[in-house]
């Protein structure tokens, strides 16, 4: 193998690490924006569950008591 051979080989294998690198950086970065969406998802799910659920209680002072509303019966 000549002198350049060996050079190209050598710049070669250090791109790669160096770009190998950078990308298991961003793949990680991307996992994590990708948890901390499902956890905030999840949350708002739970809130308008609750919200929801609150609503079908919710009376005013003059209705007189009346059983949960019901909400697409199916």
């Amino acid at each position: 193998i000549s002198m350049i051979e060996f050079l190209t080989l050598f710049m070669l294998l250090l791109y790669y690490v160096c770009s190998h690198r950078s990308r298991k950086i961003e793949l990680e970065a991307i996992e994590e924006y990708v948890r901390n969406a499902e956890i905030k998802l999840a949350k708002r799910r739970e809130e308008k569950k609750k919200a929801r659920l609150r609503e079908l209680y919710v009376e005013d002072e003059e209705d007189p008591p009346m059983p949960p509303k019901i909400c697409h019966a199916e």
